[in-house]
């Protein structure tokens, strides 16, 4: 019998992570989900509870690496060991309109959230991905990484640090002679909730990313070769 894929959802609980457990447990897989918010997290598992997958949902501060581990330790298969995916998908925005915008303040939140939750995540979980059959492990940046705006600066060099780490990883992966290990990085514009376009029926949101689309592409990557995906960039949207 065929076991199911066991899968961390880092930030499982806003737009985007609602819809990615919905996705994965609908496919079967039991999901285990970080979150600082126990109503949302409870309000994500009473929204998959009828699904053939399971999802267990956990308060976890991810900047702290001793809370990151013990959800870990929890989440891998208790016969094998192995975990078969991370998805990284921690928000949070700052910036401005100008240069001088940008502040040292917003640069300490951006990298705390943005790379901080990813390192703890990503060391803690690697060992027992490099021992699932086939891991995946992703982050979702912006365009803005390769097109700066200036009052974007400190978002920019946040995700910019996060997708090097990714590459790192993946150069991990590579040398640990497990070819169907994969780190990527899907990049969008822009996200786009439904609550974004109830909001506004009228726009069109050129070059943005439906929520469901970006789950979808997340939930697919086992779907895809680990040599199309290890190290690689894939842009989405405009």
């Amino acid at each position: 019998m065929t076991r199911p894929r066991r899968v961390l959802v880092a930030g499982s609980a806003g737009p985007l992570g609602t819809e990615l457990v919905a996705q994965l447990t609908r496919r079967g897989d039991v999901v285990s989900g970080a979150d600082l918010s126990a109503e949302r997290l409870a309000e994500v598992s009473a929204a998959v509870a009828e699904h053939p997958g399971v999802f267990h949902g956990s308060v976890v501060n991810l900047q702290d690496p001793d809370e990151v581990a013990t959800w870990v330790r929890g989440a891998v298969d208790p016969e094998t060991g192995h975990l078969d995916g991370l998805l990284h998908i921690v928000g949070g925005w700052r910036g401005g309109k100008v240069f001088t915008e940008n502040t040292l303040e917003d640069l300490d939140f951006l990298v705390a959230g943005q790379l901080r939750t990813l390192a703890n995540t990503t060391l803690a979980a690697y060992d027992a991905l490099l021992a699932g059959p086939a891991p995946r492990v992703a982050i979702v940046s912006q365009h803005s990484v390769s097109e700066p705006s200036a009052g974007g600066a400190a978002y920019a060099a946040a995700k910019a640090g996060a997708e090097t780490w990714i590459r790192a990883m993946a150069e991990g992966f590579a040398a640990s002679g497990h070819a169907d290990a994969a780190a990527t990085v899907l990049s969008i514009k822009a996200i786009l909730t439904p609550a974004m376009r109830e909001a506004q029926p009228e726009r069109t949101f050129p070059g943005f990313t439906a929520v469901a689309d970006l789950a979808a592409e997340l939930a697919g990557l086992w779907d895809i070769n680990a040599a199309d995906l290890n190290g690689h960039l894939t842009r989405l949207g405009g």
